[in-house]
Order: C-alpha cells, then sequence, then structure tokens
C-alpha cells in the first residue's frame, strides 16, 4: 500500500479541520480531502464508478450501476438500516486511495506540497499510510455550536451520538505527532506555522 510522504489532518466532527486545513493552504500547501474524494468516487464521471458502483448494489441490493450517480443521502439511509457503515468504508477505500494517489502523484510532480485531511484516520487505523500526523481539537461546547451552524436540522441528541461514536480526543492525542488546539481563543495560526517549521526540519522539505 502506497505511504504519503505528506502532513495528515484529522480531528472529530465539530473541531475545525477545514478552518486548519484552509489556513495550510494559505501557506501553499494543497489539500486532498477524503471527503471530498468520497463524493467524487460516487459520479458516473469518475473512471472506476461502475466497477464501485456493482459492489455497492452487491452489499446494499440498489441499482447504482443503472445510474448516473449514487446518491449518498439515500445510501446512508440504506446502511443505517443495515448497520453496514463499517462494510462500506472497507468497500470505498481502495477507489478512494486510487484518487488520493492521482492527486499525489500529480502535485508532486509539480513540486507543491500536500497535506491530507482524513476525518476518521485513527478509527479505520490509516495513519501508516502518511508521515507526520496533526490532531484539531476543541472543546465540547464550541464543537455542539459548531456543528447546530452546520447542521440547524440536528437535535442535540443526534448531535451528541455523532461525537461519541467517534474516538475521544483523549486517544487521538496520545497516537497523534502534532496537536492543533482550536478552542475560541487560541490562535490557531501561530500553532500551524510552528507544526510547519518543525515538520521542515524533520522532512527537509522547502514551503513557500
Amino acid at each position: 500500500m502506497k505511504k504519503f510522504n505528506s502532513l495528515v489532518i484529522t480531528g472529530g466532527i465539530g473541531s475545525g479541520k477545514s478552518y486548519v486545513c484552509n489556513i495550510f493552504k494559505q501557506h501553499g500547501f494543497f489539500i486532498i480531502s477524503f471527503d471530498e474524494l468520497a463524493h467524487m468516487i460516487c459520479q458516473s464521471s469518475y473512471m472506476k464508478y461502475s466497477a464501485y458502483a456493482k459492489e455497492v448494489d452487491a452489499l446494499c441490493g440498489t441499482q447504482y450501476q443503472h445510474r448516473q450517480e449514487i446518491d449518498r443521502s439515500e445510501l446512508r439511509e440504506i446502511l443505517l438500516k443495515m448497520n453496514a457503515f463499517d462494510k462500506i468504508a472497507h468497500l470505498a477505500f481502495p477507489y478512494i486511495l486510487d484518487l488520493a494517489t492521482q492527486h499525489y502523484d500529480f502535485h508532486q510532480k509539480l513540486n507543491q506540497e500536500v497535506i491530507f485531511e482524513v476525518p476518521l484516520l485513527f478509527e479505520y487505523d490509516l495513519e501508516n499510510l502518511f508521515d507526520k500526523t496533526i490532531s484539531v481539537i476543541s472543546d465540547l461546547d464550541t464543537r455542539v455550536e459548531r456543528i447546530k451552524k452546520r447542521n440547524p436540522n440536528w437535535s442535540l441528541e443526534q448531535i451528541a451520538h455523532r461525537i461519541h461514536i467517534q474516538m475521544s480526543d483523549e486517544e487521538k492525542i496520545k497516537r497523534s505527532d502534532f496537536i492543533i488546539w482550536n478552542r475560541k481563543y487560541d490562535d490557531v495560526q501561530l500553532q500551524v506555522l510552528q507544526i510547519i517549521e518543525n515538520y521542515k526540519k524533520i522532512s527537509h522539505i522547502i514551503i513557500s
């Protein structure tokens, strides 16, 4: 399995991963998001869509092979009834990795530094695919506030459930090489700069 000589960002729902990624982007990094790649493999424009849709159909009894896309909202409801989220994650992973490799190799040829965003990095034991790991950590109240703003129709019970099913921040901290604290009064910009400087020393890369 391919090893990416890159940093990877992870963190729980509402921790502010996208905000942190945007700061890295401002410092010359290209962001490869596994969530975005998971959307891309569900579109018929993806060259291996037919193969992926066939596997999804076999698992879920759907007919996505004959459609232009996999309806992710519809699929989510089916998987919920089947309790099959882990199965679909393992099924999708080779296709996501295929696209990730294409993007990574392209930007490497351009001598552009890449950083990955993988929300469930530790939950699926993917950290060994990357050079160094960064966990974005925030306090519970701030996370709930962010989630409510992004998903106004979610109840507090739904929010609590989504947070609960993910790995705890304490465990993420133990398994991470770097931590970015993203609470209301934390200086995230400074933390990002410090990580870039430390990473340059470790990997001897040049970042603009």
